[in-house]
């Protein structure tokens, strides 16, 4: 698997702020062109899990995706009925924070952080970077000053558009929760996402023998999400967690496991009480060794898979 297509999977099934991140740029971008793929799914095997401790009390978990199409909802009504009979409902970051000022401020700091992509760049590199961005109808003026978040970032505007975004599984969540006036709270801020999310970029431009040649054309990008979209909804994810997420163990380190193991200490805190919780987060949080289900197995919860009707 390309590095491009894996940072594409991160992105879309491991970072919250994706959707706050995506909709803040594509706002402000001149246009953004959505995909031309035909959906082709006709029910979503929806990654939905009850999680039962000792006593009985029971919380939900759901494994989404940050992006979506139209047509995977409304949702069913077993998706419906655990969020708006819940009490709390806990996400990767806070639902109401992506549409802060706050967060724009800090989506602006992330992309201009050092060290910044143009740099070092030779007169060749820099012409074959043109090549890539000309696709997108982008040039190298556009990127000027951004770091490798931003420059994917910039790319995501153009192939990933804002009904995308809103179509994700994480922003329909939100719709319910705000509808029914359901106490939300986050595993993380979004400022700890943008520093993850850096950090992962830092390294992987540290390490690439060479990022640009695996930049994708725009046309190809579309094809990629598309890809990864009909993957999530065809439930494809648990069975092909290994090969998806742990061909390079830092790269799990750093985007899965260790936060996987922050967020079970905060769930270990929490589900004790006498409350239904309903837990989402992207999907590829759940699985593996070291995935929430997992995890929480092995706290003795028992993780069961819903069956929808």
């Amino acid at each position: 698997m390309k590095k491009w297509q894996k940072l594409l999977m991160l992105a879309s099934l491991t970072l919250g702020f994706t959707a706050c991140n995506q909709t803040t740029q594509t706002s402000s971008s001149e246009s953004t062109t959505a995909s031309t793929e035909e959906f082709l799914i006709e029910e979503v095997q929806w990654p939905l899990y009850t999680i039962t401790d000792e006593a009985g009390n029971h919380s939900y978990l759901l494994g989404s995706i940050h992006v979506g199409e139209e047509e995977m909802y409304p949702f069913p009504t077993e998706i419906t009925e655990a969020v708006t009979t819940s009490d709390v409902v806990i996400s990767e970051i806070n639902f109401e924070s992506m549409n802060t000022p706050t967060a724009a401020a800090l989506s602006q700091r992330a992309i201009v952080k050092e060290p910044h992509v143009l740099t070092d760049l030779s007169k060749k590199d820099k012409e074959r970077l043109a090549e890539k961005l000309d696709s997108y109808n982008l040039s190298l003026n556009n990127i000027e000053g951004m770091n490798y978040f931003g420059l994917t970032t910039m790319l995501q505007s153009k192939y990933s558009g804002i009904q995308e975004v809103n179509n994700g599984v994480d922003m329909q969540i939100a719709k319910l929760v705000s509808k029914n006036g359901i106490e939300n709270i986050g595993f993380e801020t979004i400022g700890q996402q943008y520093d993850i999310i850096n950090q992962y970029y830092d390294d992987y431009l540290t390490t690439a023998d060479d990022w640009i040649g695996e930049l994708p054309d725009l046309k190809t990008a579309k094809s990629e999400l598309q890809e990864l979209l009909q993957y999530y909804c065809e439930g494809k994810i648990a069975d092909n967690f290994d090969e998806l997420f742990l061909e390079e163990e830092e790269d799990n380190d750093i985007m899965l496991a260790g936060r996987n193991h922050d967020w079970l200490q905060q769930l270990k805190t929490l589900l004790p009480e006498e409350k239904q919780y309903f837990i989402v987060v992207g999907a590829g949080h759940l699985y593996g060794e070291e995935g929430l289900i997992a995890l929480l197995q092995a706290e003795n919860y028992q993780v069961e898979q819903v069956e929808f009707e």
